[in-house]
């Protein structure tokens, strides 16, 4: 005699894993991306022909989890009231091939707490010079993947091909800092800049070299809507700074602006 088979007795049902949803991290921002990672080869092996797609294939983390950890402790969420900027941008041209114009609202704002000594070493070193500190108010604009290097190391000197050379640029406008940043999410830090003794330029120079420009008796150069020209008949259409110390910068706060587009 056959017995029965009981699929319930001998095959029990699988336990079935709930899964966990991790909270969405507030200051997911704070990773600075990916980098390529450097391909190791070992020494007499013949190099393959494609090691160039694998290289630039193959990421790694910018910043490692202690130093994420680190950018998080200085920065933290303040109310909108402490932001300089408008609530919304609302006039700036659509980018790429999006066609529906695009307005972007303030969504949260972040104080950001770095050091201020060299910040005031610098003061007292511009009117040790004999002249005016001349701090500004101004607005950078940057990419996601800068923010922790910003908050970590403060802003740092771009390359030698932009239009005054290798220094830091800020802008009074803060539709022309949000330019610069993403297209979905404008990232905007607001910061303080010891401006001093200001060199006009009247166009383009791409050997601007910083510590010259103190000798010459000046801390920083400006770009002037309408009058310095960019190219051959091309003249800037928003003001713009540029230092290239860093102590000469102390940050203030970052606001994120998020996309919306209009109907």
């Amino acid at each position: 005699m056959r017995l029965r088979h009981d699929h319930k007795q001998n095959h029990p049902k699988k336990k079935v894993e709930e899964k966990v949803v991790k909270p969405a991290d507030e200051l997911g921002f704070l990773k600075g991306g990916l980098r390529p990672k450097k391909v190791k080869f070992e020494r007499g092996v013949p190099v393959p022909s494609s090691w160039h797609r694998h290289r630039y294939a193959a990421t790694e983390p910018v910043y490692n989890e202690g130093q994420i950890a680190a950018a998080k402790s200085l920065i933290e969420e303040t109310s909108s009231g402490e932001w300089p900027g408008p609530a919304s941008l609302s006039y700036l041209p659509a980018f790429g091939s999006r066609a529906k114009p695009e307005r972007w609202l303030l969504d949260k704002v972040y104080r950001v707490k770095r050091d201020d000594t060299q910040f005031n070493k610098m003061i007292h070193d511009v009117r040790r010079l004999g002249h005016d500190p001349n701090i500004k108010r101004l607005y950078h604009g940057t990419a996601e993947t800068s923010i922790t290097s910003v908050v970590l190391k403060g802003l740092i000197q771009g390359h030698s091909h932009c239009l005054f050379g290798s220094g830091i640029y800020l802008a009074p406008d803060i539709y022309k800092a949000a330019m610069f940043s993403g297209y979905d999410v404008k990232y905007i830090f607001s910061v303080d800049a010891i401006l001093g003794n200001v060199k006009a330029m009247g166009e383009a120079d791409h050997g601007v070299d910083g510590n010259q420009l103190w000798l010459d008796g000046y801390q920083s150069v400006a770009g002037v809507a309408g009058v310095t020209k960019t190219r051959k008949d091309m003249t800037l259409q928003r003001d713009e700074y540029c230092i290239y110390f860093r102590d000469q910068i102390r940050i203030r706060a970052l606001a994120c602006y998020r996309m919306v587009v209009a109907k």
